[in-house]
């Protein structure tokens, strides 16, 4: 599971955002441990890594427990995913808090780099495109 969660703990840091792997979900064990909780610009995220859609409804119990506004569950490839988003329908429903996100690893970097972009002014109106250079 490091494999898939590296690049979104290094992004995370990049970001300046707080960190904490292997968090736990609730005051016991058997409330399980969130693999990575991300705190960023008043906004929580819940990262699970998966290699099966086997434990992506305790996901969601484990991301609601740390008061997660996104779950986002990292898996290795389009299989997966889609028997993940499957299992979760399922179960889950409409009532979805926090959103979930389910997505193979370079998707979730580029989900998290559009929700939290490492320079937020690049974003805004009227700036200059990259590579563009100012006068001087």
């Amino acid at each position: 599971n490091q494999v898939l969660l590296a690049p979104i703990l290094a992004y995370s840091r990049a970001l300046g955002a707080v960190v904490k792997p292997e968090c736990r979900a609730g005051r016991d064990r058997r409330s399980g441990y969130v693999d990575l909780l991300v705190d960023h610009g008043g906004s929580r995220v819940a990262v699970e890594a998966e290699r099966s859609p086997d434990r992506v409804v305790k996901d969601v119990a484990k991301a609601t427990a740390v008061g997660a506004d996104l779950l986002l569950v990292v898996v290795p490839n389009a299989r997966v995913e889609r028997a993940a988003r499957k299992r979760l329908a399922a179960a889950v429903g409409g009532a979805r808090r926090p959103r979930i996100f389910v997505l193979p690893l370079g998707r979730a970097v580029q989900h998290l780099e559009k929700c939290f972009p490492l320079n937020p002014a690049s974003n805004m109106a009227g700036n200059k495109r990259p590579g563009k250079k100012s006068p001087a």
